[in-house]
């Protein structure tokens, strides 16, 4: 997520993270049969066999190793820090939304500070909607914070900034497969759609992630009220995140596992 110059932007990787604090096995994210879901997800597969791909700037969190969320593989990548949380479920996701604290980050001259929420997939796309300050590649925000999307979508990255955010305001972050679509998703700031864009796949991995660029950074962040969501039937039904993912951040970054549904982070 808001990849600078010297990111892998250009490899269209988003997320990143290091050491998992819960790992699962790689295998036990490589989904290769249809889901015990309903038709919604019928002969849906998740590439198994992907090695080696990292989810560059953006969220399932772990540091320094290697680690993989339906065949969607995360290495470290220096220069980036990711306070965040993931929720897995093998037969993948259609959906994810969180409540999001907007903070007042104080990024050094050049870096950008963001947090999200975001759909990572099989392929290596992913799908964000959060809040930033700071420099991104449509521009720097200065000292104000932003609402904005972003995107890698059939491998491109695109992304824009949207309205101004009032720290000390809660919001809410969704993103949905739309039911009936081929393999078509939006997102939505606190219920209102910001952008629609279609993929190449109906589930993904639901992640929650506060994306830092220089470890000299000062940022707090406050998540709750998370959730995932499953195509059943011909509707699309909520769910809290029960705790089953992944979760770690980087130092000097800390953060504090609350619930299954809200955590905090902070530092250095």
């Amino acid at each position: 997520m808001l990849p600078p110059p010297y990111s892998r932007q250009e490899q269209g990787i988003p997320f990143r993270p290091s050491v998992s604090r819960m790992a699962i096995p790689a295998s036990e994210f490589l989904y290769t049969t249809s889901p015990p879901i309903d038709d919604m997800y019928g002969g849906v597969e998740l590439h198994k066999g992907i090695e080696g791909l990292i989810l560059g700037p953006m969220i399932i969190l772990a540091i320094g190793g290697l680690l993989g969320v339906a065949g969607y593989n995360v290495e470290a990548d220096p220069g980036y820090y990711y306070p965040g949380y993931s929720e897995y479920k093998s037969w993948g996701c259609a959906g994810v939304s969180g409540s999001v604290l907007v903070t007042n980050p104080a990024p050094v001259s050049g870096s950008g500070d963001a947090h999200c929420m975001l759909i990572g997939f099989s392929n290596f796309d992913f799908f964000a909607i959060g809040w930033v300050e700071g420099q991104t590649p449509w521009g720097s925000t200065g000292t104000a914070q932003r609402f904005y999307w972003d995107a890698v979508c059939w491998g491109i990255y695109q992304g824009a900034l949207l309205t101004t955010a009032t720290v000390n305001t809660w919001h809410t972050f969704k993103l949905n497969y739309i039911l009936g679509s081929l393999n078509t998703w939006t997102c939505y700031l606190d219920g209102v759609a910001k952008k629609t864009l279609q993929f190449t796949n109906r589930v993904g991995v639901p992640v929650s992630q506060f994306e830092v660029h220089d470890n000299e950074d000062v940022i707090s962040g406050h998540v709750k009220t998370l959730q995932y969501a499953l195509a059943s039937g011909r509707i699309i039904r909520w769910y809290a995140w029960d705790g089953y993912g992944v979760t770690d951040s980087d130092p000097p970054y800390q953060m504090t596992i609350i619930s299954n549904t809200e955590w905090t982070c902070a530092g250095p």
